[in-house]
This record gives structure tokens, sequence and C-alpha cells, in this order.
């Protein structure tokens, strides 16, 4: 307990830790260690505990910083997704990218910004193909590569639910425009 005192962590209080990939990592150690046939396991195991306590109590010594720091990265990756809506975008991805959770990611996400991740994702992909059809003559085929769908059936079924039109109807009515 005391160890614990010293340190700042708090007892019977639910704490909210962002960065759950290393921890998860780092626990992963402990129970490999523990279960090891090494004849100083329990040692190791202690020491690794009581480090996983520093690691947990530089985290709520950071914490402002640490969520400033989150809202800074999350606006850039909403950024990036309205510039490159033709990239891959995963929620694993960016989880790992950002060391988070997946649930954690949506939360603060929407939280931040009153919209999901993936309906930006998506939102980001119909603004793209709608200029595409407005301003060139590729094809639809085409224009559902570019804006990051392998596969032109959940193209036209996601841009028909978006809009109301199919991308061809879309493309008529906007050169009588």
């Amino acid at each position: 307990y005391s160890f614990l005192e010293n340190i700042g962590i708090q007892f019977d209080t639910i704490m909210e830790y962002a960065d759950v990939y290393p921890m998860s990592r780092f626990i992963k150690i402990m129970a490999t260690e523990c279960g090891s046939s090494n004849q100083n396991a329990q040692e190791s195991t202690t020491y690794l505990l009581r480090l996983l306590f520093l690691k947990l109590s530089d985290y709520i010594a950071k914490k402002p910083e640490t969520y400033s720091q989150l809202t800074e990265k999350l606006t850039i990756l909403r950024n990036n997704i309205y510039t490159t809506p033709q990239n891959n975008w995963t929620i694993d991805d960016i989880c790992k990218s950002l060391s988070i959770s997946p649930s954690y990611l949506q939360h603060k996400y929407k939280q931040s910004f009153g919209s999901s991740i993936k309906n930006d994702i998506i939102e980001s992909r119909m603004q793209y193909s709608k200029r595409l059809l407005t301003d060139t003559d590729l094809t639809i085929s085409a224009i559902a590569r570019m804006v990051g769908y392998t596969n032109d059936l959940a193209f036209l079924s996601i841009f028909k639910k978006k809009t109301g039109f199919t991308p061809s109807q879309y493309r008529k009515a906007s050169s009588h425009i």
C-alpha cells in the first residue's frame, strides 16, 4: 500500500487510461514471466508490476497534457481523412498509430467532432466522388477506386444511400446545373 500511495495511485477509483496497447503488451510480458520456469519468476513479476504502477503514475501526472495531445492528434487525423479519402482507413490501423483502443477512439472522436469516425470516412469519400463525377469523365468504377472502395457495389450502395442518386444519376443531374 505505501508504495502505491507514495506514487499517487488512488484506491477504489476508476481511472480512464487511453494507452491500452502499451499496457496490454506490458501485462502479457508479466504473464509470460509469471508462468515461466525461471527461478526468479516471482521476483521478476514483482518488479514488472512495480514498473507498471510507476508508468500508470506517470500517466496520471501528465493526464491533461495527454488529452490535449490526443485532441490535436484527432484533429490532424480528421484533416487527413478529408484530404486523403482514398486511403484505406481502418479503425485498427488508426488505433495502433494512436496507441488507443477502438472504443476509446470512437468515443473521443465523436465527443470532439459530433460525428463518428466511420461517418467522416464515408462523408469524405462522398464529397470527393461528387467532385470527380462533376468535374471528370472517369468511369464509375475508376472513381470508386479513387475514393477508396475496392468493391463497386459497395460504392454504388453507399453513394445511393447518402445522396439519393446513383453515381450516374448524380453525374447527369449535375451536368444540367
